[in-house]
């Protein structure tokens, strides 16, 4: 055996020996970068080491996405993206998507909008009818009709004076239905007078009686077409 086939063949083994450190160090090196890339995408649960907070619903606190639930539980994740103004998870097998945007806590960058559902508007508060005027305390009940009915005042007082001789204590005693006609006007209590924002007074007080029968007059159209006495 020569001394160059020996020389050569140390030469090789030399090189082959050199050769295996680098490839192990070659793998040692992508195996912890591998190791680096599975830690930093591992979601964490509250992420303590962040210094993090719960908050309900969505919001982003110190670079980290985050959502709440109602029970105090959360999660968060370093994976996130912006789009169309808002912030998704790329990892909503943890930090679910619903369609919510977020606010921004203790993180940097702007601001975010509010992530909480649009509310219902309350109902409206129901409307009450005015009371009634109180009823006038004296006065002539032409004099009454005259104020209350203006200008058709001649018309109501030729039918107060047909239908109850202008007297307020009228009452017919013939029934109708459940009801008899009182009062100035004869207006049947109780049915039709339930009707009339002075269902509170009685049908015998004169100014209620006459304020009364300016409603249905007026509700009718300014007729008179309600009384069996016409102007």
């Amino acid at each position: 055996m020569s001394q160059v086939y020996v020389l050569n063949r140390v030469t090789r083994v030399v090189r082959s020996l050199r050769v295996v450190p680098v490839a192990v160090a070659v793998a040692a090196i992508l195996g912890l970068t591998l190791a680096a890339t599975q830690f930093t995408a591992a979601p964490s649960a509250h992420a303590a080491s962040a210094n993090l907070h719960y908050q309900r619903g969505y919001y982003l606190d110190n670079g980290w996405f985050c959502y709440g639930w109602d029970t105090g539980y959360y999660r968060c994740t370093h994976h996130w993206h912006r789009s169309g103004g808002r912030v998704i998870s790329d990892n909503p097998a943890w930090v679910p998507n619903y369609g919510l945007t977020t606010t921004s806590t203790s993180s940097a960058g702007s601001s975010h909008s509010s992530s909480t559902p649009a509310k219902k508007a309350p109902a409206p508060a129901p409307v009450h009818t005015a009371p009634a005027p109180a009823p006038a305390p004296s006065g002539s009940v032409q004099g009454m009709i005259e104020q209350v009915f203006g200008a058709y005042a001649g018309q109501a007082i030729a039918v107060a004076r047909c239908e109850s001789g202008l007297n307020p204590g009228a009452t017919n005693p013939i029934a109708v239905g459940n009801s008899h006609a009182a009062g100035v006007f004869q207006i049947l209590y109780p049915s039709t007078w339930a009707g009339t924002s002075y269902a509170g007074y009685s049908p015998y007080n004169a100014w209620a009686n006459i304020n009364a029968a300016h409603q249905i007059f007026v509700r009718d159209g300014y007729s008179w077409r309600e009384w069996v006495c016409q102007p």
